[in-house]
């Protein structure tokens, strides 16, 4: 399952990591060039392996640990559960989103339980083995790229946190900045 998800997510552009557990195990995987489909394949061979999210994939992700217990509203998007569960069992979830902007990873700012994974972040991928429960990430039914389309990312939801300046509209790469070099300038 892995690997098929891997093949699918690097059609799409989608830049990949080796992890142990949920933590990279490569020095400077942030700023690293996009690995070739055969190296991402082999990181599946090793055990998990992450999503690069922001600029590197162009994807932002909400992980939400609360299943949904906030009033942040978010839009219906390709979902993934983690595998991992609330206290009550219901499953915790990624939601990715189209990037449309800069993005800085976040913890708990917008809702507590609510992280936000964009520029220098990463996710583990579907296929991957949750390290406490074992369980694989999985895309919730009906929320499969194959199910409805991928929706942008909701900026809305930053007026919330605006004085913490979570969400930076993309000035430098309207200047013609590279994105490797918006990411390393912030």
């Amino acid at each position: 399952m892995l690997a098929d998800e891997i093949r699918k997510g690097h059609e799409r552009g989608w830049s990949f990591t080796p992890l142990s557990g949920k933590k990279p195990i490569q020095k400077g995987w942030q700023r690293a060039e996009r690995a070739s489909l055969a190296e991402s394949l082999e990181y599946a061979t090793r055990g998990n392996v992450g999503m690069r999210t922001g600029f590197a994939s162009m994807i932002i992700v909400v992980d939400d640990d609360t299943a949904g217990d906030h009033d942040l509203n978010l839009p219906a998007t390709w979902t993934v559960e983690t595998g991992g569960r609330t206290p009550d069992g219901r499953p915790r979830l990624q939601h990715y989103y189209r990037a449309r902007g800069f993005v800085k990873n976040s913890a708990g700012t917008l809702a507590k339980g609510v992280d936000v994974r964009g520029a220098g972040g990463q996710v583990v991928f579907v296929g991957s083995r949750h390290e406490d429960t074992g369980e694989l990430y999985r895309w919730a039914e009906g929320a499969s790229p194959e199910d409805l389309p991928l929706a942008d990312f909701p900026v809305e939801i930053f007026e919330l946190e605006r004085d913490r300046q979570l969400y930076q509209v993309a000035e430098m790469a309207q200047s013609g900045m590279s994105h490797r070099d918006i990411e390393q300038h912030t």
